[in-house]
């Protein structure tokens, strides 16, 4: 669904969740989450209302209301866009109030190089949630990397070479460690 607010797609992740917590070679009580951009609004929304949520992985996750970082991604210009439900919620969502609930240990990672959402919500983020009293938060910025998690060099090199695009937009083995080194123990029975 094109127009669904990112709180229905956090109910959408609800329901996900429950149906996993269902399944019988699935144990309900290990299951965390990982969110990328949007994703990084709905993972702590998800977790304040499912205790059963053992972490959460934030990645370049917004700590601002969507018209600001509408304004750093696209100027003044997205101000004329034809507005429906999910633009109007996330020009209003501000997900520092829900960051100071969030109970469950957090990961938040970030590129330095986010031409989408600026690296310093990683710490904003960490901020609000610690001044909830969640302690358990990680940051970790990537130098030279972008949005999605790749390193603007490297890409910039692939795509140079007529790479394709499916070489180019790969998360690096870098992050992926980052998120297992991290994830892996807070998992683990």
């Amino acid at each position: 669904m094109k127009s669904a607010t990112t709180a229905q797609r956090a109910d959408d992740i609800r329901a996900g969740i429950s149906y996993l917590k269902g399944r019988k070679e699935i144990n309900g009580n290990r299951i965390g989450l990982i969110g990328l951009s949007e994703g990084g609004i709905i993972a702590p929304m998800v977790s304040v209302t499912d205790s059963s949520i053992i972490a959460i992985v934030l990645m370049a996750g917004p700590a601002t209301k969507g018209d600001v970082i509408l304004d750093f991604q696209e100027g003044s210009r997205w101000r004329q866009w034809e507005h429906g439900e999910w633009l109007d919620f996330i020009i209003e969502y501000d997900p520092l109030p829900t960051a100071e609930r969030v109970r469950c240990p957090v990961l938040i990672l970030h590129g330095d190089q986010d031409k989408h959402v600026p690296v310093e919500h990683a710490n904003i983020l960490a901020e609000a949630i610690r001044r909830g009293g969640n302690q358990d938060v990680t940051v970790h910025i990537f130098p030279g990397y972008l949005h999605n998690f790749i390193n603007e060099e490297e890409a910039n090199k692939k795509d140079k070479e007529g790479k394709p695009l499916n070489e180019i937009l790969k998360v690096s083995p870098d992050v992926i460690g980052a998120i297992s080194d991290w994830i892996a123990p807070k998992l683990t029975l």
